[in-house]
């Protein structure tokens, strides 16, 4: 499973952290206003 968040949101990247999500990557995207960067974050799956 995997999942991007902003940069900026210090708050959501440690939420998902508790829940056992690691960043794996930063990826740059810029806009026509301003350069945004997200954290591309993974964690296990449960095999069903």
């Amino acid at each position: 499973m995997w999942l991007d968040v902003p940069e900026e949101n210090e708050g959501g990247r440690r939420m998902h952290e508790r829940h056992g999500f690691t960043v794996v990557a930063a990826v740059p995207l810029a806009t026509d206003v301003r350069e945004i960067g997200f954290w591309v974050m993974t964690r296990p799956t449960a095999d069903r």
